[in-house]
Order: C-alpha cells, then structure tokens, then sequence
C-alpha cells in the first residue's frame, strides 16, 4: 500500500479561503433571491443560511469526502484508520464544529504532526490526504 502524501499548512488555508469565498458567495445569492420576493418568512431565511453556513462543509465532507475547496486544491478527508473511507455525518460536524470554535488555532498542529493533522482532525480521527500528482 502507497503511503499517503499530506497536504501543506498553505494548501489547507488556500481550501480553507476557497470554501470562505464559496460560502460568502452562496449566502450573497441567497440574500439576492430572497430580495426579489416582498416577504419571506423570517424562519425560512434563517434556515436557508444555516444550512449553507453549517451545513455546507459537514455535507460535502461526508459525500464527496471534500469540500469544493477541498477539491480544488486536490484535498480529501478521510477516517484515519487508512481505510480511505469518507467521514459519517455526525463526524464530518463534529470536525467542523471544533474547526470553527478553535478557528486558525485548529491548524497549529500541523507542522509538529507527522500526517500533518490539524487539532480538528486529531479530535474527529481524520486525515486531509493530497490526491494530486505532485504536491506543495
């Protein structure tokens, strides 16, 4: 079995601010569509832009395996038992709930780990894998 290439501190930011911009982008959509109706109900707001906040990086995790800036840079999460399979849902929120409330100090970690893990990652026991051809 080929072992795994990690990704670098940079690669994971630039996912990171890929998915940042991605996500800025839907919630202005959503905010622009919802301006073209005279009402809409105040709860049906709030759920459309939890669900793209919240939501949006748990669900591709899970799915896909990577978020689209995940996949962009070439990036996949998977469980960190090398079985390449993709996180459960409650892992995948779990992951994020904990990258969000430590926020850039999540990735502090990384450069004295030797998979490269970051704090959210070692919590969860997941890995972010580079898949590409040739990495950073």
């Amino acid at each position: 079995m080929e072992q795994p290439t990690y990704p670098s501190l940079f690669l994971r930011i630039k996912a990171a601010f890929i998915d940042a911009v991605l996500i800025m982008m839907l919630l202005y959509t959503a905010t622009i569509i919802f301006s073209k109706f005279e009402t809409v109900n105040d709860i049906a707001k709030m759920i459309v832009f939890v669900f793209i906040f919240v939501l949006y990086e748990p669900l591709m995790v899970s799915f896909l395996g990577a978020s689209l800036g995940h996949l962009f840079c070439d990036l996949k999460v998977e469980k960190d038992d090398n079985s390449s399979e993709n996180l459960s849902l409650p892992t995948a929120m779990f992951r994020f709930v904990i990258k969000s409330g430590l926020g850039w100090l999540s990735l502090l970690s990384i450069a004295s780990s030797s998979k490269k893990r970051a704090i959210h990652d070692v919590m969860s026991k997941s890995i972010v894998v580079y898949v590409g051809k040739t990495a950073y």
